[in-house]
């Protein structure tokens, strides 16, 4: 069992870079799997250095990887209760 992070703003935490986080109703675009922590501990030290607010409304989802043990696919993440995303760019009307 991992975690994943879930932001009611900004959605499920994709990935980061020591520079940027990726965020599922930011940043999804080409996005095939969500990271996934091995505690929530793990979690909160991991999004601390990526300066987001500790007093956010952050939820921790336990959840089971389906993509090289580390990374859980938007299928995986609707079936623990998460929205889907799509990693497809939406069209540009």
């Amino acid at each position: 069992m991992r975690y994943v992070a879930f932001h009611p703003q900004y959605g499920i935490c994709l990935g980061y870079t020591p520079e940027a986080s990726f965020w599922s109703f930011l940043h999804a675009e080409g996005a095939q799997a969500a990271i996934t922590f091995a505690s929530i501990e793990e979690a909160q030290r991991t999004l601390s250095l990526l300066s987001i607010d500790p007093q956010s409304p952050m939820q921790y989802i336990p959840i089971h990887p389906d993509h090289d043990d580390r990374f859980a696919s938007p299928l995986a993440c609707f079936m623990a209760g998460l929205p889907l995303w799509s990693a497809k760019p939406l069209p540009i009307n």
